[in-house]
């Protein structure tokens, strides 16, 4: 059975009393909003989101290290989409470098490596996995036996 207003931290008998006003705010149905005032605002969504996104990005780590290469693929996926919902460059960064890891030690796609390390740092160009990229994509290139042209 889905909890209810009731069985929520801060809410009694199908109330939830706003920290702000101290007005008591009328519950229609379990799991509803009950008021204005509980309507997350688009900073706390963004946060929840952000959250999200960095524990699907762990999950993701769990999921390849546990052997199950397509869930993790699936769950860096569902990382992306989170940063990118949340407009959250580090995250999509991380997930784009977990892309490159996954391909040079699964596939030896040094091709592929190259291209999810040069996406994430056109969107991270100044957070720190940006150098993770590039040692990413470095590597790639040495593999690879260098760039085009050099």
């Amino acid at each position: 059975m889905p909890p209810t207003c009731a069985d929520r931290s801060g809410w009694s008998a199908g109330k939830r009393v706003s920290a702000s006003s101290g007005r008591r705010a009328s519950c229609a149905t379990p799991l509803s909003l009950c008021s204005s005032s509980a309507i997350a605002s688009r900073a706390q969504h963004r946060e929840i989101l952000t959250l999200a996104g960095w524990i699907a990005l762990l999950i993701t780590c769990v999921e390849y290290d546990s052997g199950d290469r397509q869930a993790a693929e699936t769950t860096r996926q569902a990382a992306l989409g989170l940063g990118t919902e949340a407009d959250h460059a580090e995250i999509r960064g991380w997930a784009h470098e977990i892309r490159a890891w996954i391909d040079d030690l699964t596939t030896g796609n040094y091709h592929c490596v190259v291209a999810a390390a040069r996406t994430g740092i056109e969107v991270v160009p100044r957070h720190g996995v940006a150098i993770q990229l590039a040692a990413q994509e470095a590597k790639a290139w040495a593999r690879i036996g260098g760039p085009p042209g050099h």
